[in-house]
């Protein structure tokens, strides 16, 4: 094995230890927390001969552990965190393309313009633009001070609602902004708020309650395998569970589930202001899953997508931001069941043929 051979190697295994060690321990606090019940001796042994069967031998079973507990229900197609982010995931999303197609910046060079929140100002890499056209910061201000009320979101990387905040102005608006851009620095973008659909406020109206649906590319068709809905607790402006949010399963046929959970597994009935969840109609659900199915055909590099959806109140579909790397899966597997469903077995054999090394020698990332 040649230096480079060993250089790359080495940069795996670390790679993997630190996800093997953030996600174990992930998962021994969720199951403390939840006093999960052990599963049985036949049902780690189903695990760990079904996944055996794709290469896998020393699967962790304490992910089925933690959800079989929250939905009460044994199947062995649980995928566990620390084989998605390691394994699965790299083996479907090129990894390398990930950091430039994730700014929220440059998303209107790859989907359809009326998918999206309506963009105020961007800055990217220092620069200020205004439609697509570079401007000073001065003038920058004088745009964004024309609005009232406003939300200001890193471009990139805004795992679990990081940064994303709402502005609301006041006389002194030109000073307010001077700081708030020094203080986001570069890369981010400012965007006209997202009046959601009525009937989404009806779950929460103080959050942005969007749709979290997963999709997979195949050739000539796009599948749809999961959806849940992000509901905001109260007063929160923002809906992610990492945030003191929960998520709710969505039915093929757009219609909740009986209990939402949260990121520990706990489990709702009702959102805070009472409205019961379970038959609750997610509202152009049809059209949402069309439009994704539509637009993940602009990002062939990734074959499996999960997308922020909101409906607004002219019921159209708006793409909040999709994710290619990190996608939570935990909130599927809690809401719907097993992530892949029938292509459990396909996509665990793409696993299995992926060679990470091989990647990483090829494209250093």
């Amino acid at each position: 094995m040649g230096f480079r051979k060993l250089f790359y190697q080495f940069i795996w295994t670390v790679k993997y230890l630190r996800v093997k060690y953030v996600y174990n321990k992930k998962i021994a606090l969720i199951n403390k927390k939840n006093k999960c019940e052990q599963i049985s001796s036949l049902y780690k042994n189903n695990i760990k001969e079904t996944f055996g069967l794709y290469g896998f031998k020393k699967i962790p079973t304490e992910w089925h552990r933690f959800y079989t507990n929250t939905i009460k229900k044994e199947d062995v197609q649980f995928i566990p965190e620390i084989l998605f982010y390691s394994r699965v995931e790299p083996s479907l999303n090129n990894s390398t393309m990930y950091p430039a197609l994730e700014d929220k910046n440059l998303l209107d060079k790859f989907f359809d313009d009326s998918y999206l929140p309506k963009s105020i100002i961007k800055n990217i890499n220092g620069f200020f633009y205004v439609n697509n056209l570079q401007v000073s910061k001065e003038t920058a201000i004088e745009t964004c001070a024309k609005h009232k009320s406003m939300v200001i979101k890193p471009s990139i990387g805004t795992v679990g609602g990081k940064g994303v905040k709402k502005i609301e102005l006041s006389n002194n608006s030109s000073q307010e902004l001077d700081t708030l851009f020094n203080k986001y620095k570069t890369n981010y973008i400012v965007q006209e708020i997202v009046e959601q659909h009525p009937q989404l406020a009806l779950l929460n109206n103080t959050s942005l309650n969007t749709i979290r649906i997963i999709t997979y590319m195949r050739q000539e068709e796009v599948i749809p395998l999961s959806a849940v809905i992000r509901i905001g607790r109260a007063g929160s402006f923002t809906d992610n569970l990492t945030s003191g949010g929960y998520a709710c399963g969505i039915n093929e046929n757009g219609e909740l589930r009986v209990r939402a959970f949260d990121t520990y597994g706990k489990g709702y009935s009702k959102t805070d202001n009472g409205t019961i969840l379970e038959n609750f109609q997610i509202p152009c659900f049809d059209s949402i899953i069309s439009s994704v199915k539509e637009q993940h055909q602009n990002m062939p590099h990734f074959k499996l997508i999960s997308w922020d959806i909101a409906i607004n109140n002219k019921s159209e579909v708006i793409i909040v931001e999709f994710n290619a790397m990190g996608q939570d899966i935990n909130l599927h597997q809690m809401c719907n069941g097993p992530l892949f469903g029938k292509y459990f077995d396909e996509i665990l054999n793409i696993t299995k043929n992926y060679d990470p090394l091989k990647h990483l020698i090829e494209y250093g990332g």
